[in-house]
């Protein structure tokens, strides 16, 4: 029985090894395929950012609790129970792998943008030509109309906003939008 035990133990303890080691050895096909699943599987609760659920932002690799791979692994596969996290069990192994893969490289650091703008330039399109105020609240000055962007850097990144910049009516959060109700 001892014997039995030990193997049992062994095999475990190899199998989380060889799942380790296939992690630390991700290719960019890894994090793409894991990326895709994420957007098909689990954008759905999440959102395409991570960052829906209270107290998690898969984006920026903020869980409630420290997870290892294994564990982030499992959570994928069983789900959470008595929680809105279902389980995956039509998932592959390999799949699991991808998306735990894609999750951590995601939430790595990015490199820092290098700054190019002028910021007084930028306050000044910001308040004046380019109307910003108008919608938009920072700090205390401009309208309440919009999404009030005083903290907007935590919460979207460079890329995102640089979206919003040059694609201002491409993405409109539902409770920023006008609606115009006509009676029959």
């Amino acid at each position: 029985m001892q014997r039995h035990t030990t193997a049992l133990t062994l095999a475990v303890a190899l199998l989380g090894a060889v799942h380790l080691a296939n992690a630390q050895h991700a290719t960019a096909f890894d994090v793409e395929d894991g990326a895709r699943s994420f957007k098909q599987i689990c954008a759905n609760c999440h959102g395409p950012d991570g960052n829906l659920i209270a107290g998690i932002d898969l984006g920026r690799g903020q869980f409630r609790r420290t997870l290892t791979d294994n564990e982030l692994a499992g959570i994928i596969e069983n789900g959470i129970p008595n929680t809105a996290m279902p389980a995956s069990p039509n998932l592959s192994e390999e799949q699991v792998e991808r998306l735990v893969t894609y999750l951590r490289a995601n939430a790595e650091p990015k490199p820092a943008a290098v700054r190019t703008g002028d910021a007084a330039r930028g306050k000044a399109v910001f308040e004046g030509k380019g109307e910003c105020t108008d919608c938009h609240r920072v700090a205390t000055l401009g309208s309440r109309t919009g999404p009030d962007l005083s903290r907007i850097g935590l919460v979207r990144r460079a890329t995102e906003i640089e979206q919003s910049l040059l694609e201002p009516k491409a993405e409109v959060q539902a409770n920023n939008r006008f609606y115009r109700v006509v009676t029959p």
